[in-house]
């Protein structure tokens, strides 16, 4: 129920904003201007959207420096909730994105009003990249809407 409501409000502008996000992190990954997108992803915990802490910026920063981008694809976007959407890319470091093997990244695209912003799914999250059994319900009711956390 919740996501049929979701999805029944979302626009082509919706889809277009997701996939311009996700395109300019992965652009950012492979083309080293990568501390202008950190600084724009964000951290969704319960209901509220905080900014990622400077001490996580530093690690992400490490993590995605370390092994550069070299090629990438879009592999799916779902959408669920405001707050539990699937945007995954596969990228490689070497070469380019074929049929081979290859690296995924998943972001969780969320929106508070009209606006996106992007953070990274963990492994608690729900997707449908899970099995069945590990997804939402399709009946469960419709999740507290999300907030932008304000000092």
């Amino acid at each position: 129920m919740a996501e049929q409501e979701f999805r029944s409000t979302l626009t082509a502008h919706d889809t277009l904003a997701v996939l311009a996000l996700g395109a300019n992190f992965m652009d950012a990954l492979k083309y080293g201007n990568l501390d202008v997108e950190l600084q724009d992803l964000c951290v969704l915990y319960g209901d509220t959207l905080y900014k990622v802490s400077d001490k996580s910026l530093d690690m992400l920063r490490d993590r995605f420096t370390g092994a550069p981008v070299t090629d990438y694809s879009l592999a799916s976007m779902s959408f669920s909730t405001p707050g539990n959407n699937d945007l995954s890319y596969r990228y490689v470091m070497s070469g380019t994105v074929g049929s081979g093997p290859a690296f995924k990244l998943m972001f969780n695209p969320v929106k508070v009003g009209e606006n996106w912003y992007l953070t990274l799914k963990d492994g608690s999250m729900s997707s449908l990249d899970k099995s069945p059994n590990a997804q939402v319900h399709p009946h469960s009711p419709a999740p507290k809407p999300v907030v932008l956390h304000s000092k």
